[in-house]
């Protein structure tokens, strides 16, 4: 079994950095020191455990101040007190994980009940290739019987099934363009996390910081976009079983967002309500561009995988 190396001197070097390390945790990167370099599954479980309920101890801290007051979180993450709360980052995916696995649950319906839906259909006339299109064809209406033959019975049978055939038809071919246009919503559907998350949340933060008087690091706001995002997720959870989860999400966002930015300040109330009102429209705006955008690129030279066919 592979032991810990030592230095001439008989100082333990750390196995992880390579530091000197005299005592029980490497100076340098503070992993703990042991005899040996793979340790006894005891010890494993026992390191492990400890991780775990050191989250667990920090995960009630986080979710107190994330909530209330609004922002402070984001405040004491630029105080430089970090070491007691969860990363912005895993906050942000203990929130959108379970919402966007929520998401995966939609059934995408025809126009009416879905935007994303809406917009598959839009863009799907737009710019699917003809050999993905599913055309609905153009059945001849039946001509009305015509008075002399009402009184025969043959003819009227006849008359009636040719018209239940056409009617047939042409719902058939309407169901099968509906099935494609939501499979394709919800393929590209499975999209939103890397969307928002690679795109949104940084577009938030960029939003944050159209004030130059504030004067704030870039990774500060990304911060406090995480724990916006965060807070809208959790908010949309909650009323996902009312059926209005996006509006209560980006309503709780948008509020949180005001009180936080004049939490952290410096920030006015008049600058906390021009912001309020500014970077919701333009982060929706943004959001529909890009989505739309995605749709039509997909389409255009990925229709195979949206419809997957």
């Amino acid at each position: 079994m592979a032991t810990l190396t030592r230095t001439p001197q008989g100082t333990r070097a750390c196995p992880n950095c390579g530091a000197l390390a005299p005592h029980d945790y490497c100076p340098r990167c503070g992993q703990e020191q042991s005899e040996e370099a793979v340790p006894a599954i005891s010890q494993w479980i026992r390191e492990a455990l400890d991780e775990l309920l050191l989250v667990e101890a920090r995960l009630p801290r986080t979710l107190k101040r994330l909530f209330w007051p609004p922002g402070e979180l984001w405040a004491e993450w630029r105080r430089g007190r970090r070491a007691s709360y969860v990363s912005p980052l895993r906050t942000y995916l203990l929130a959108a994980i379970p919402f966007f696995l929520l998401v995966s649950t939609v059934e995408y319906q025809p126009v009416g009940g879905n935007l994303f839906h809406i917009i598959v259909e839009g863009v799907y006339y737009g710019a699917a290739p003809e050999r993905i299109r599913v055309e609905v064809p153009d059945v001849p209406v039946m001509a009305p019987l015509p008075d002399s033959v009402r009184n025969d019975s043959v003819q009227v049978a006849s008359w009636r099934a040719e018209f239940e055939r056409r009617r047939a038809l042409r719902q058939s071919y309407r169901e099968a363009l509906q099935r494609r246009l939501a499979e394709g919503a919800r393929r590209v559907a499975e999209l939103l996390p890397v969307l928002v998350g690679v795109i949104m949340v940084p577009w938030l933060a960029l939003l944050l910081g159209f004030d130059p008087r504030r004067n704030e690091r870039f990774a500060s706001r990304l911060v406090g976009s995480l724990h916006i995002h965060a807070v809208g997720y959790v908010f949309a959870m909650l009323a996902w079983p009312l059926g209005f989860a996006v509006p209560a999400g980006l309503l709780a966002a948008t509020i949180y967002l005001g009180l936080a930015t004049y939490r952290v300040g410096p920030d006015a109330a008049a600058g906390a309500v021009v912001r309020v009102v500014i970077t919701p429209v333009s982060y929706v705006v943004c959001f529909l561009a890009t989505y739309v955008g995605l749709v039509y690129a997909l389409m255009r030279f990925a229709p195979g995988w949206v419809f997957n066919v």
